[in-house]
């Protein structure tokens, strides 16, 4: 095919620049402990207008800036030639990847589940947070989308994915077949989980075992077609032993299969782009 010479008209005065580069300020609203392990922050405020967390596919992660112990605003970096900068003297927020929950674009008010475990300076800043607390949102980063062509979807992972296979599922054409495979400390940290697609739902209560260990078990005992796609999210290694599985034990074709390594045990902020490569 020869090459498309057509010519265009200039655009319009292109963005200053990418869109995950522009920290949102936003104010918390409402925090409520929704189950045993997860906290809900609602933020809102005109800097979120605009916001659209399916813009590059759904599920995708999200930046947020967190104040301090003991502060109730976050320091807002600004983007230099170094990457994000902080006024001297200031403190450096804490920050971390997140999923989106809801955004609701008539309020501009975005709501994240933080997963409690115990320690973990996001964790314990989502379990004090309070009408007032001020916060920098970044992203949405990249997500995924559901092919139209799959016939059967698996969506897996552990407590800290819940919010995007929430979002993935809802996403999900009519055509397919979704399985849903979500690990969880409790049933009581269960959610709902809507779909047009024909779909299944399992909960695995972790209790005692070693976190991925029962989601591993319950894909490799799954029923799935060669010709399956999967997206699955959990602790960085266990989500690579998962991969192998998938192509090996249900030979699944592995550019339909999609790892994300949400966290890795023993190390704190892992980075939001482990994509298993």
């Amino acid at each position: 095919m020869p090459p498309d010479t057509t010519t265009t008209a200039p655009t319009a005065t292109p963005p200053a620049g990418p869109p995950r580069r522009r920290i949102r300020r936003a104010a918390v609203v409402d925090s409520q402990r929704i189950s045993p392990h997860v906290q809900r922050v609602t933020v809102e405020g005109p800097d979120l207008e605009g916001f659209d967390p399916a813009r590059d596919g759904h599920g995708g992660h999200i930046k947020l800036f967190l104040p301090n112990t003991d502060e109730r605003t976050a320091t807002i970096p600004t983007f230099g030639p170094n990457g994000p900068e902080v006024p001297k003297g200031a403190s450096r927020p804490i920050v971390r990847t997140y999923t989106p929950r809801a955004f609701d674009p008539s309020a501009n008010r975005l709501a994240v589940d933080f997963v409690l475990h115990g320690e973990g300076a996001a964790s314990e800043w989502a379990a004090r947070a309070e009408p007032g607390h001020e916060i920098g949102v970044a992203g949405p980063g990249r997500g995924y989308q559901p092919s139209p062509d799959a016939t059967h979807l698996l969506l897996a992972g552990d407590e800290t994915a819940l919010s995007a296979i929430i979002a993935i599922a809802a996403a999900v054409p009519s055509s397919t077949v979704l399985r849903v495979l979500v690990e969880v400390p409790e049933l009581a940290d269960a959610q709902d989980i809507a779909s047009s697609a024909e779909s299944t739902v399992s909960w695995l209560a972790r209790g005692d075992h070693q976190p991925g260990a029962m989601l591993r078990s319950a894909i490799v005992a799954s029923t799935l077609p060669a010709a399956a796609h999967a997206w699955v999210a959990a602790e960085a290694r266990t989500v690579r032993d998962i991969r192998r599985d998938l192509l090996d034990v249900h030979g699944c074709a592995r550019d339909n299969v999609v790892i994300r390594g949400y966290w890795r045990a023993g190390t704190a902020n892992h980075p939001d782009h482990d994509y298993g490569e």
